[in-house]
């Protein structure tokens, strides 16, 4: 699942100069390096901050920017829980958070890092669209639909990869054109 999400994203990114990738302490595992090498002033890695990483998604947002908040599912939402609720989705700006490594799927590092209620909290929260992919995931397609921040496109399945722990958290909001 991330490197279809990646490879989806830095494809459309190609089209879309407002598409941004904003990560908290994730870049050194590669899936998004051909992004961050060829559009350097699109990508920024905030470190262990993701209370910043979610607010400056927000503001980016505001200014016409599309961008993606991207880390591990428990530091997606959990440690910036109230600027994910607050910044974002009482505002109802158009961020799409993706979190990868849901549930026990990073279990060796710990408790920490265990994202087991993170769909029921976020499905609790105003302006929030979850999206859940597991099993066989096709392509992640990044243009902007009515409903969500971004789908998965079903026809595209023939080149899935298997993944059974991926969590996707689309924030849906006013998308600006």
């Amino acid at each position: 699942m991330r490197n279809t999400f990646a490879k989806s994203f830095y494809e459309a990114a190609q089209s879309d100069p407002r598409l941004c990738m904003i990560v908290a302490d994730i870049s050194p595992a590669g899936s998004m390096e051909a992004f961050r090498k060829q559009f350097p002033e699109r990508f920024v890695n905030t470190g262990v901050a993701e209370q910043i990483m979610i607010g400056m998604c927000a503001g980016m947002s505001m200014r016409g920017l599309k961008p993606f908040a991207y880390t591990i599912a428990t530091f997606a939402l959990f440690r910036p829980f109230e600027f994910v609720r607050d910044d974002l989705c009482y505002q109802n700006l158009p961020v799409t958070v993706v979190g990868v490594g849901g549930g026990v799927n990073y279990s060796t590092l710990g408790g920490t890092h265990h994202a087991m209620e993170d769909v029921a909290i976020a499905s609790a929260v105003p302006n929030m669209r979850v999206l859940a992919p597991c099993g066989l995931v096709g392509e992640v397609q990044i243009e902007q639909h009515e409903d969500s921040g971004f789908g998965i496109d079903p026809e595209k399945r023939e080149n899935a990869e298997p993944d059974s722990n991926a969590h996707i958290v689309a924030k849906r909001g006013n998308h600006p054109d």
